[in-house]
């Protein structure tokens, strides 16, 4: 035998003399089937391993497809595209994936690298069987499996550029069949649970911030994983016998997965009134998140070095968030955040600079500053920021808000090309591109 197999996996899996890893006959006959791609007898030879590899570093240094402008790193170039694919060619697997996309895609690029190291595994069967498992509890079935083959494929076909190559393509499939193949005893044999939309959500907390303002806190039965910034979609039972869904940015930080999340909502339209007014135990539903702007605070490198923040009114709440999210990672970000809040009045964004962080104080950082003035200016914020042509703005209130500071900011000798809007457009629900 050219490897090792465990001795209770032996009926499944077959080494042979030269390394390849494939199915027994007696396994791959009781379920071929049952395998909707075309390869039955699955055998992941050396070759297929070094072709995975090698096509894998590609696609990570960024082949001919990746561009730098628009896709930023060419990881996110992969998650991105395959979630955009899955989501518009199987709408019905998106409440399965409810996390963070962000946090999701480097699960996603786990499995290319178990793809690239399964010849290599001796606990294969337990580590495939025991994750099918744990998706039994998302509602993954076997066409989910078959779908997700599918659109792997021509994710990194897309991403591959000119670097990809029919055998390359047979050697991602040969892996992946025999990693299906040996799921589907678990899969076959076992009912997933339901599939719903949405989660029921109770509000556990309720305290007031402003006179007009509330800090809520839902607790959920499911592990949600979220970065600073990221907002959550909510359906809220606020129209006679329906309900309206709504974005609201999560204000409590967790990238390792919670079931509660804290929320700070303003009493400024029906549906905030409606969250405000409920008292402790009153239930709404939670979709997933949906986000355009966050900050990856597990990855600091994929973070700018200098951040400018300017928001209006209660559009500050995001920028709170991320700035908090860069002051747990100080140790490693060397960059500096600076921060202009607009409002009529300095009181009307005071409330949100004590409450809206996790320890309900403003943050006391020599990296950061936080500013207010009446309306948006190139002066006020070169005043603010000096080093504008370096920056990023991070931008966030009412278009004509948006508009404003963004014509300020390239007046003020900021870039284009590094504006970062973060929108609560909720008339983009459905329509929006994993980001």
């Amino acid at each position: 035998m050219g490897g090792v197999v465990s001795f209770e996996n032996a009926e499944i899996i077959y080494v042979a003399e030269d390394g390849a890893i494939g199915l027994t006959e007696s396994f791959a006959s009781r379920f071929e089937n049952d395998m909707p791609f075309d390869i039955k007898r699955p055998m992941v030879t050396r070759k297929h391993e070094t072709l995975i590899k090698e096509n894998w570093s590609a696609i990570c240094q960024g082949t001919s497809a990746f561009d730098a402008v628009k896709h930023l790193t060419p990881t996110k170039f992969f998650y991105r595209t395959f979630y955009n694919i899955l989501f518009e060619m199987a709408p019905s697997l998106r409440p399965i994936f409810r996390s963070s996309m962000t946090v999701q895609g480097k699960s996603l690029a786990g499995i290319i690298k178990t793809l690239a190291t399964v010849i290599n595994g001796a606990n294969i069967v337990k580590a495939s069987q025991e994750l099918a498992k744990r998706h039994l509890k998302y509602g993954a079935k076997k066409d989910h499996y078959t779908a997700v083959g599918q659109i792997l494929l021509q994710t990194l076909e897309i991403v591959s550029g000119d670097k990809w190559t029919p055998e390359i393509s047979t050697a991602y499939l040969t892996a992946y069949s025999l990693i299906y193949f040996v799921m589907l005893p678990v899969i076959l044999n076992n009912e997933p649970v339901e599939i719903t939309e949405s989660l029921p959500a109770t509000i556990s907390k309720s305290e007031p911030i402003s006179a007009t303002a509330k800090r809520l806190t839902l607790t959920f039965d499911f592990n949600l994983r979220f970065h600073p910034g990221d907002a959550i979609l909510l359906g809220l039972p606020v129209a006679e016998g329906g309900e309206v869904k709504r974005h609201y940015t999560i204000a409590s930080l967790s990238v390792e997965g919670t079931n509660t999340i804290d929320i700070v909502v303003d009493d400024v339209s029906a549906s905030s009134h409606w969250l405000v007014t409920q008292a402790t135990g009153a239930t709404l539903k939670l979709y997933w998140i949906e986000s355009n702007v966050r900050f990856e605070i597990d990855s600091p490198e994929s973070i700018p070095s200098n951040v400018v923040f300017v928001s209006h009114g209660v559009g500050c709440v995001p920028f709170l968030v991320m700035l908090e999210g860069l002051y747990r990672i100080r140790e490693t970000f060397h960059g500096s955040a600076v921060t202009l809040q607009v409002a009529p009045n300095q009181a009307d964004v005071d409330a949100y600079t004590s409450a809206v962080t996790s320890t309900e104080k403003p943050i006391e950082w020599e990296s950061r500053s936080i500013h207010y003035a009446p309306t948006v200016s190139a002066d006020k914020l070169k005043d603010i920021a000096p080093n504008l042509a370096h920056s990023d703005l991070y931008v966030c209130g009412p278009a004509d808000f948006i508009a404003t500071t963004e014509e300020a900011f390239v007046a003020a000798g900021g870039s284009k090309d590094r504006i970062h809007v973060y929108s609560f457009d909720n008339a983009q629900l459905g329509a929006r591109k994993i980001e």
